[in-house]
């Protein structure tokens, strides 16, 4: 059984005009390309509201990796002829 449902929408003239245009163009039905034009979008609007989370974690290797470097440029320790790192 399809999970497809017919709705009902308003729309501006012109922009219907413009979704028709661009959908002949890719060969596919109007429904077909509002269909896949929301999906897109939906999938861009997921990717934004996901960029806080990626900024922290880029964040935070950084802050590691400074971290890593600045233990890695520490002078060795050198105790009872053992070289401590």
């Amino acid at each position: 059984m399809s999970n497809i449902v017919k709705i009902n929408i308003s729309i501006d003239k012109d922009l219907l005009d413009k979704i028709d245009k661009t959908a002949k163009s890719l060969c596919i039905s109007r429904s077909g390309y509002i269909a896949y034009s929301c999906s897109q979008n939906m999938k861009a609007d997921e990717l934004i509201q996901s960029i806080p989370e990626f900024i922290g974690i880029i964040s935070q290797t950084r802050d590691e990796l400074k971290e890593f470097n600045n233990k890695s440029l520490e002078p060795a320790k050198i105790g009872k002829g053992k070289r401590n790192i």
